[in-house]
């Protein structure tokens, strides 16, 4: 049993670690999805969807070995807002990491879905 459990927990860490896309309903400051990994050469596709109230959605990275994130670009999002799309640049180096979310202070009030796509070349 304690060997399934080890290859259970191996198999979900490997899932998240090595996802093509991450995904997450905001309902709140402090929301991220789960990290995504860029590949060098690779680029996220960001989208912003099912929106019913103000917020900020920043799309954030950090390279390996550091240990905070930087802020990429921010939307300003309401009820009345259209879904975004947004493709960043191709990434210059492996050990990327990307994450979207609402950061403290950001919300207002209502959710919306966010999706990290993509980091493989």
């Amino acid at each position: 049993m304690k060997k399934l459990s080890i290859l259970l927990v191996l198999f979900f860490w490997c899932a998240t670690a090595f996802a093509s896309s991450v995904t997450k309903v905001v309902v709140g400051s402090g929301n991220w999805t789960e990290p995504l990994s860029s590949e060098k050469g690779a680029r996220v596709n960001v989208s912003i969807i099912d929106v019913t109230g103000p917020m900020t959605i920043t799309l954030q990275r950090k390279f390996s070995g550091e240990t905070g994130w930087r802020d990429v670009d921010t939307w300003d999002v309401t009820g009345s807002s259209p879904d975004y799309e947004y493709i960043t640049k191709p990434e210059a180096e492996n050990g990327v990491f990307y994450r979207i979310g609402c950061d403290t202070g950001d919300y207002t009030s209502g959710n919306c879905t966010v999706r990290l796509g993509g980091g493989r070349k």
